[in-house]
């Protein structure tokens, strides 16, 4: 079994699952059409917005 996530969500339970043996992928989005796949990304799962930011991390 292989886990894909979206760069910068979940960053803490992709490594957790790698630990574990299972096969893990990170990828980032690009192209021309990458902010048409973030918004569709977002309106599936909204309450993402704020797991992304979080994982960001603060900026002082």
């Amino acid at each position: 079994m292989e886990f894909e996530m979206l760069h910068g969500l979940g960053t803490e339970l992709l490594d957790s699952l790698n630990q574990q043996g299972f096969s893990t992928r990170e990828y980032i989005v690009y192209g021309p059409e990458w902010w048409l796949y973030v918004i569709n990304r977002i309106a599936e799962h909204p309450e993402r917005v704020l797991e992304a930011i979080a994982d960001i991390g603060p900026l002082v």
